[in-house]
């Protein structure tokens, strides 16, 4: 029962490419991986920049002594906070 060169050759090329699929789906695994990280770290990264703004505006009113309440800018404040917890 020996197998021709032909036969062979198509178990080869099936088995290479059953290979590469797995290959291929193994690195776009690490490839989402590594996008969710970099993501969460965008996410960080945007919190600790609004929150040390906000820290800034509230320093910088007790500095100045204007206590004045500027509803505008609060419910600006606070729809973008809704919009983005909901999001």
């Amino acid at each position: 029962m020996q197998q021709s060169g032909q036969q062979k050759d198509f178990h080869l090329v099936i088995f290479e490419q059953v290979y590469k699929y797995q290959t291929m789906l193994y690195l776009s695994f690490q490839f989402f991986h590594f996008l969710e990280v970099l993501g969460a770290l965008l996410s960080v990264l945007t919190i600790w920049l609004v929150t040390g703004v906000l820290v800034y505006m509230a320093i910088e009113r007790c500095i100045n002594q204007d206590f004045q309440v500027k509803p505008l800018e609060m419910i600006i404040v606070a729809s973008c906070g809704v919009v983005f917890n909901i999001v």
